[in-house]
């Protein structure tokens, strides 16, 4: 049976909205990780600003989507759940300029630079990246 085993890493890639109750997920996961396992989350980002223009998540995910989890919901999730987040990172997936209609071109892309930088500073990028270990049990 999968939970007699323990894990040293578990993963999830692009799944996380999916899930309707992440704390419970975040607590399975604690579950069957080793002592000084790690989880690894690389999701699409509440803030992303996608959604400023388009609201409906609908539209991108489909109607599975249950949850689009902020990095800072997930980071009180993981906490929560027995877990010290040890890097987190957000990043533009796509290009700002592109969203809003405009086609891409060498001045644009240019311009996107400058403003890509801005949104990852504020935590308004695409996607975000997240390391934690676990640093105790639940």
């Amino acid at each position: 049976m999968i939970t007699e085993k323990n894990f040293k890493l578990i993963t999830f890639l692009e799944n996380i909205y999916y899930y309707p109750r992440l704390d419970n997920v975040f607590k399975t996961a604690n579950c069957l990780l080793d002592k000084n396992g790690y989880i690894f989350i690389k999701t699409l980002s509440g803030d992303s600003p996608c959604f400023w223009w388009n609201t409906s998540r609908i539209e991108r995910y489909n109607v599975s989507a249950s949850c689009m989890p902020t990095l800072s919901s997930l980071k009180y999730m993981l906490k929560n759940s027995g877990f010290e987040v040890i890097a987190s990172k957000c990043y533009p997936y796509y290009n700002i300029l592109s969203m809003i209609g405009l086609t891409k071109n060498r001045w644009l892309n240019k311009v996107s630079r400058v403003f890509n930088p801005i949104f990852n500073l504020l935590h308004l990028s695409d996607r975000v990246m997240i390391i934690c270990k676990k640093v105790k049990d639940i």
